[in-house]
């Protein structure tokens, strides 16, 4: 009834010319003809069953359903040899070692199943439509594979009974073509289950646990107990039958398909597979052979009917787990929120599971009792644990399968860590059933919490795991882009950010055009920087080797790792780049160290970092930075930023020289400028940038001004709530967003500008000012340090109060209406830029890098404020 009312009857079915097909009932308007409605003798005439074979809805209920009754029949199987008179209790343990065994052997066949579903269901998404030649590729691979592991079984055959306890080698020897039909089939399966063949894989469900129990019936009663473990193979073999059938019955499709794709083999995929089905081992059977190992017949005895039951528990928790990889992997082919569908499949995963527990734990006495008999009285108090365990088990396995399929390779491995310690638990307390049943317990819980954990933070498991994976490699790692070590001088250089990262700004282009020219002059320069994920994790750019490690802060952690293992003795020097905290080098490093800092970011800790984080950076930088960096040589970018290091830091001004940044000259030009009075900010957007001091101060101009325009150029996290602002002040039409804009585009931005505003609370430098300026457009400026510097006040552009919107209101009316004024700041602005190339600032750099070599003592790690370190002399 619950199939009909579910699955059957929501659905109409529809005559056309080319046969009957499914429609779901809501798609039909209520003037259709009713006659199409759903009937018995549609249903079982040939296109209505290849049609409802088809319809995934329809098909994957009866895969449930019949998963449902295959392990009914299993139950059965099990139940018959549990209360026949014919079988013992110790005949039983042995049995259920024997059907353990099986488990063992699929290991490596269900891990080849699961790629090859997860392969043909990727594709199936990806060009929407089932490739055959995939499964043709697999099988071969598989054939080959299993005969060489039917030899090796065969040689082993003599020492099994020994190590299993066993009175025979015959079971071991009846087993042996277990491993051709095993792997072969589940070559079959998976490429069924990647193509959505739901019907057909209930099918041999069905028929495969209903042979094994008529098979089992026949020998028993017929005397034949000893060879009872012929019913395994027989069941195996009927449905593989069933399974090559319906593969041969796929057409093959998609011969454009590139060989490329189809001769593919996820190698990471399947040997997580692999891992993951180990974990599900050591759950489901391993445990099973230890106890059989550790204990008496009898308590092993007891010990397998607990096991029955719990995997009673684990697969009625698994009827619908069984779809994650075929439908995720599908969404993941087709480029959609494959999360939110396996959110879906995990939540009824787990309600299902949760119901096994209570049907089978908490009400044992009963449904046990009823199943496997008396003989389940001693073990009832030890069900609802042990059941929780597999539920606990199944939802952290379901997580890790979900990872795995989203190619997060290291969510497995958790698996294959808490297998090892299951043996490794179970070798070393094995005193009674109920110490193995704590165990168990215990080890799901851990298992479960450890894989939501990962899950919820799977971003940093992520940047964790490749920074370890790439720090086992080799130093020369080989890299995109042309790279040659130079014999001259080795500069490595820590930095926040590179000059891809997504949020890199003006501190990153200073870095990078200095190191390209050291590196076009045959110098070694490598820059380490953290990622955003959008890059390699190493690249050559512009001749500088870019190494990316770790995340926001966490680039700091990996700084020094890499240093300390893989950096260290490579490098004559460091530039140790302080975004508002250094890299603090002199801890780990014996090398000449230069700290560059762009500005002091004291006040900025104060209004945007939450308390504690504020006074942890405030310390960290007024504090603990010039007790290390004290006697060390400092390059900051501006006088303003030299008399902050010198007035908030207490470093000696002779110990800081300044490098300004520069410009390429020769990329910058003047453009027409615009008809209508055109303004631009061009940069990242950030709070401290004050953009929407801009927009309100523009909000004024537009008034006396309506055909002003304002161009916002860059891209940042106040984005979004900048636009809400223009829109709420009546600036839609007047204020533009441009987003990103190329190196072209920002050129012609600029030159056809008749100002570039920049109302940040503080800068370094600016070089965004000189770039405006060599594009001869004066440049409206909050007074704050760094811009005093590299704008000059009524020169080469106008100053204003900081977050004074009526004073800058006052200068962009100024620069619009007074042309005379407009044009001699524009010409200043021009002449001032030339002061400003990359070229020789990179000189005056690299004067400070010799001076520091030649100085061959390195200074002390900790020093006094008022010790000076008067041996380092330097010409400005």
């Amino acid at each position: 009834k619950a199939v009909w009312q579910l699955i059957v009857k929501p659905y109409y079915w529809e005559k056309t010319h080319h046969g009957l097909h499914i429609k779901p009932a809501v798609a039909f308007s209520a003037g259709e003809n009713k006659a199409a409605v759903f009937s018995p003798k549609k249903l079982l005439s040939i296109e209505g069953i290849i049609s409802l074979s088809q319809h995934g809805l329809f098909s994957g209920g009866v895969l449930v359903v019949a998963t449902i009754l295959g392990h009914f029949f299993n139950y059965l199987y099990t139940a018959y040899l549990s209360r026949s008179t014919h079988v013992t209790l110790e005949e039983f343990g042995l049995i259920s070692l024997v059907g353990s065994i099986l488990y063992l052997i699929q290991i490596p066949s269900q891990a080849l199943s699961k790629t090859v579903t997860f392969r043909s269901a990727y594709l199936l998404g990806e060009h929407n439509v089932v490739i055959k030649r995939l499964w043709e590729f697999f099988r071969n691979k598989a054939l080959v594979f299993s005969f060489a592991a039917t030899v090796i079984w065969v040689l082993s055959i003599p020492v099994l009974p020994t190590i299993f306890k066993a009175d025979s080698y015959v079971p071991f020897l009846i087993f042996s073509p277990i491993w051709v039909i095993t792997i072969v089939s589940s070559v079959d399966r998976g490429f069924l289950s990647g193509s959505q063949k739901f019907l057909v894989l209930g099918l041999i469900q069905v028929v495969e646990s209903i042979a094994k129990l008529v098979f089992t019936m026949l020998l028993v009663e017929g005397g034949f107990v000893k060879s009872v473990y012929w019913a395994i193979p027989l069941s195996m073999a009927v449905s593989y039958f069933i399974g090559w059938k319906a593969v041969m019955l796929v057409k093959n499709t998609a011969e454009n398909i590139p060989l490329s794709k189809i001769t593919y083999f996820p190698q990471k995929f399947f040997a997580t597979s692999f891992f993951v089905r180990l974990s599900s081992i050591s759950f489901l059977s391993l445990d099973l052979i230890q106890a059989k190992m550790y204990l008496s017949p009898a308590a092993a005895g007891d010990y397998a009917l607990i096991s029955s039951i719990g995997k009673i528990v684990y697969y009625i928790g698994s009827m619908f787990a069984q779809f994650i990889t075929p439908v995720v992997s599908k969404a993941e082919g087709e480029g959609k929120n494959s999360r939110a569908v396996f959110y879906k499949l995990m939540g009824i995963s787990v309600l299902s599971g949760l119901l096994g527990v209570l049907v089978f734990g908490v009400f044992g006495q009963y449904t046990a009792t009823l199943m496997f008999g008396v003989k389940t009285l001693p073990i009832l108090k030890y069900l609802p644990k042990y059941a929780l365990a597999m539920v606990a088990f199944s939802a952290a396995s379901n997580i890790i399968n979900y990872h795995q399929i989203r190619r997060h390779y290291v969510f497995p491995l958790v698996g294959l860590l808490l297998a090892f310690v299951q043996i490794v638990a179970f070798s070393l307390y094995h005193s009674d059933v109920n110490t193995l049943v704590n165990l168990m317990f215990g080890l799901g819980s851990i298992f479960l919490v450890a894989s939501v954990i990962m899950h919820l933070n799977y971003r940093l498991v992520l940047d964790i795991s490749s920074n370890l994976g790439d720090l086992l490699k080799l130093f020369n790692t080989k890299v995109n882009g042309t790279y040659t070590a130079p014999e001259k001088l080795r500069i490595l250089i820590f930095n926040w950010r590179d000059i891809k990262h997504a949020w890199a700004g003006g501190a990153e282009v200073y870095v990078h055009e200095l190191g390209k020219r050291w590196a076009a002059d045959g110098h070694k320069v490598t820059l380490f920087c953290g990622n955003d994920g959008q890059n390699p994790s190493q690249e050559v750019i512009d001749g500088v080797k870019i190494i990316r490690r770790g995340g926001f802060f966490t680039v700091y952690f990996w700084a020094a790792i890499y240093y300390l293992l893989k950096l260290r003795g490579h490098y004559d020097i460091i530039i140790d780049c302080e975004n508002g905290i250094p890299f603090f080098t002199p801890f780990y490093s014996t090398k000449p160290v230069i700290l560059l800092i762009h500005h002091v970011h004291q006040e900025v800790f104060r209004q945007h970092l939450p308390p504690f984080l504020s006074s942890l950076a405030i310390f960290l930088e007024a504090k603990l930075m010039p007790m290390i960096y004290n006697q060390r040589r400092i390059v900051t970018v501006s006088d303003s930023s030299k008399n902050d290091i010198v007035n908030i830091l207490k470093i000696p001004a002779k110990n800081i020289d300044i490098v300004t940044p520069g410009i390429d000259l020769n990329s910058f030009a003047g453009s027409e400028k615009t008809k209508h009075p055109s303004l631009i900010y061009l940069g990242r957007i950030r709070e401290y940038k004050n953009i929407d001091v801009a927009i309100q101060a523009f909000a004024w101009v537009v008034k006396s001004v309506p055909s002003a325009k304002f161009v916002i150029a860059g891209w940042g996290d106040n984005l979004h709530d900048l636009q809400k602002l223009a829109i709420s002040l009546g600036l839609k039409d007047s204020v533009i967003f441009m987003g990103k804009v190329s190196e072209d585009d920002k050129v012609k931005l600029l030159g056809q500008s008749w100002a570039m505003l920049q109302p940040s609370s503080f800068e370094g430098w600016g070089i965004t000012v000189i770039e405006a300026n060599a594009c001869g457009t004066p440049v409206i400026a909050s007074n704050v340090i760094g811009l005093k510097d590299s704008v000059v006040a009524d020169h080469t552009g106008i100053l204003f109060e900081e977050k004074n919107v009526e004073e800058m209101a006052q200068a962009m009316t100024d620069i619009i209406k007074n042309r005379e004024k407009r044009v001699l700041l524009s010409k200043n602005a021009l002449q001032w830029s030339q002061r400003f190339d990359w070229d020789s600032q990179s000189r005056k750099f690299f004067t400070i890098i010799s001076s520091c070599l030649n100085d061959k003592d390195t200074p002390p790690l900790f020093t006094s404020p008022d010790v000076v370190r008067s041996h380092i002399i330097y010409e400005n």
